[in-house]
């Protein structure tokens, strides 16, 4: 329980951490956001837009390591799931790779998880070519939006969000790809 880990005198942190509790749950397939508990089940945008507060604010990330995992196994020509709760993934989602990219920067530049970032490096580097050129539903971006350069041997990825490319400068994350 995140509640846990706050410090005894910071009533805000406790509260914000049982609020998470009540959010990301240990559900059947691993880690789940459920935001919209019970009226809905898990959707990845949902998730990806709340992973930074919800995981890595509060110390989760072992969850968060294995959520991303899952929601990476879920990407279809470049679009993660946006939800199941129907019986069958559904991928009408604009933004949720692009919030799914984000959450993966963040995930390694605060835990410094460059196994995660390798294991995920075809799955990231396959969506991303999918928004250069043109997702299922049209969907395309450019590389300066991306922010992405490749490089020999290496990946350079500076992923980022559409909400923080306009209020920041994008961190970036060297992932090696096991040729150099």
């Amino acid at each position: 329980m995140a509640a846990g880990r706050c410090r005894p005198g910071d009533d805000t942190d406790r509260l914000l951490a049982v609020a998470a509790d009540q959010l990301l749950i240990d559900g059947r397939e691993g880690p789940a956001v459920v935001a919209g508990y019970p009226w809905f089940g898990e959707w990845s945008r949902d998730t990806m837009t709340s992973y930074e507060g919800l995981v890595l604010e509060i110390g989760r990330a072992g969850q968060g390591r294995l959520l991303l995992q899952r929601a990476a196994a879920s990407l279809s020509e470049g679009m993660l799931a946006n939800t199941t709760d129907f019986g069958v993934a559904e991928f009408n989602t604009a933004d949720a790779t692009l919030w799914f990219l984000h959450a993966v920067d963040q995930h390694v530049a605060v835990t410094g998880d460059l196994d995660l970032a390798a294991s995920l490096l075809d799955a990231l580097a396959e969506a991303i070519e999918y928004h250069m050129t043109g997702t299922r539903h049209g969907i395309r971006s450019t590389p300066a939006v991306l922010g992405i350069e490749f490089m020999r041997g290496r990946a350079e990825l500076k992923f980022r969000s559409y909400a923080a490319a306009a209020s920041q400068a994008a961190r970036t994350a060297w992932i090696c790809s096991g040729a150099g």
